[in-house]
């Protein structure tokens, strides 16, 4: 470990780091933990809001936005539309002492779901310098499991307009999926940086309990009896919207326009009672070249960690690729034909 042990005016001794990663739970993990931010201040440990910003929104992301400031704002990108004072913090030093260690907790909690990666890019020494011990929590899933997830979280974002096994011939799919999806780097950074003891892995599979009992039970090593989980926030778009749109054309930089043609057409779905609610697409053929691509570095991550196999990391997914669809064949349900009437009607085409 390379830390520095500061003389510190807090009491501080542990940072408690959740890495992500991206489509792996982090947005509810992260509204558990500003919801009960009292209940784990009075045991210990402090998870600081990111001021303005509420529960919903990871407090560790300020911290990775320093160095790509200038080029986040050129590029126009969806982050900096919705919080340009975030990317704009002059000094990120003075920013974390600000907001981060005004406590007396031995514990602080920090979670952003691209730390994964951003740890890794950017210095963070300014964070690691004050304590003695950083423990990391990282969160994964299957491979396949999560790129579907995520391909579909693109469509229905309206930022990805091909198939699946199109999206993967194109070079934006390497950029966007594969250099996010490589387990054996990710391991052998945080363990030679923090050590194996202090590195956390958590499943997110139905072998294993969900994300919140893993998470503290390894960071606190209970689970707290008041601790306020609130319903699923999550609301599923069905196979219909999301085919939909896919359609619509790639917004010309009005990205409120454009969302809020998303938004109605998901509504839309919704008056007319069209609730499939999953769709899969991990046709065999996307299965078989995503299980090919992702197989060595699988292997290297199962032999280099010992609480996972092979098994727990490439599931068996038979009845899932066996029921699986494309978008395109979804236009053809009775369902779709319905909800294209119905927004012809109010002038969107799809």
């Amino acid at each position: 470990m390379f830390f520095k042990k500061r003389a510190r005016s807090t009491g501080l001794k542990t940072l408690h780091l959740h890495i992500g990663w991206p489509k792996c739970g982090s947005s509810s993990l992260q509204w558990i933990l500003g919801k009960n931010q009292d209940l784990l201040l009075k045991q210990g440990f402090y998870y600081p809001l990111v001021p303005g910003k509420g529960i919903n929104f990871g407090n560790g992301k300020p911290l990775l936005r320093d160095n790509f400031r200038n080029e986040t704002k050129k590029k126009g990108s969806r982050f900096f539309q919705r919080h340009p004072d975030i990317v704009n913090i002059p000094d990120r030093p003075e920013y974390f002492r600000k907001n981060y260690l005004n406590t007396e907790a031995e514990n602080l909690v920090i979670s952003a779901e691209g730390l994964y990666r951003g740890a890794r890019k950017w210095d963070l020494s300014y964070v690691y310098d004050h304590f003695k011990t950083i423990k990391i929590y990282w969160v994964i899933r299957p491979k396949l499991l999560r790129v579907q997830s995520s391909y579909l979280h693109g469509v229905r974002s309206g930022k990805f307009k091909l198939e699946l096994i199109d999206q993967i011939d194109a070079d934006s799919y390497r950029n966007k999926f594969d250099d996010n999806l490589s387990y054996g780097e990710v391991l052998k950074f945080w363990s030679e940086m923090v050590g194996f003891d202090n590195l956390n892995i958590i499943l997110m599979s139905d072998r294993y309990p969900g994300i919140v009992e893993q998470f503290f039970q390894a960071m606190m090593g209970y689970l707290p009896q008041q601790l306020k989980v609130g319903k699923n926030r999550l609301v599923r778009t069905g196979a219909v919207p999301t085919a939909a749109i896919m359609t619509l054309p790639k917004n010309s930089g009005n990205l409120a326009e454009s969302m809020e043609k998303i938004k109605f057409i998901r509504q839309r779905a919704d008056e007319l009672e069209i609730t499939e609610e999953t769709i899969d697409v991990l046709t065999p053929e996307v299965y078989r070249r995503l299980s090919a691509r992702y197989l060595p570095d699988d292997e290297y991550f199962v032999q280099n960690q010992q609480k996972f196999s092979i098994d727990d990391i490439r599931p068996d997914l038979t009845d899932m690729v066996a029921s699986s669809t494309t978008l395109a064949s979804v236009r053809e349900w009775d369902d779709y034909l319905r909800l294209r009437k119905s927004l012809a009607e109010d002038g969107i085409k799809i």
